[in-house]
């Protein structure tokens, strides 16, 4: 039965998932595609962290290009895990729906300094 509301667009977009409270990212991924309700993430296994449960809500955090008017700033989802699935050994995709998206200044996890951006890694692929 298929449960998608709204159209899915193929979208690699680096993400970082962060956990509530937590000063570093959990995992990062990639988008494999987007809805505006949902994405799904490809994530390769963080060791200590673990994978997120169904059920879990996360934040992801997705870098926008940067404009020199003001810094980096991302778009943040408060996400819940819908699906987990295992593709490879160490490799998942990880369905998320989103509850609250917005635009905020992209964050530095902790032990970072300078203004390392990850929206270099960005790439759009429409098919």
């Amino acid at each position: 039965m298929e449960r998608r509301t709204g159209y899915r667009m193929d979208v690699e977009l680096a993400c970082r998932v962060w956990q509530p409270g937590i000063a570093t990212p959990s995992s990062n991924g990639v988008t494999v595609n987007m809805s505006r309700s949902g994405a799904l993430v490809s994530i390769r296994e963080n060791g200590s962290r673990g994978l997120p449960g169904v059920g879990q809500m996360l934040e992801l955090e997705m870098p926008l290009p940067v404009n020199e008017a003001f810094r980096q700033r991302c778009l943040l989802c408060q996400a819940s895990v819908v699906r987990v699935l295992r593709t490879e050994p160490g490799d998942y995709l990880v369905a998320f729906k989103f509850h609250q998206l917005r635009f905020r200044e992209l964050r530095q996890p902790r032990g970072q300094n300078g203004t390392r951006s990850m929206a270099a890694g960005r790439k759009l692929v429409v098919m």
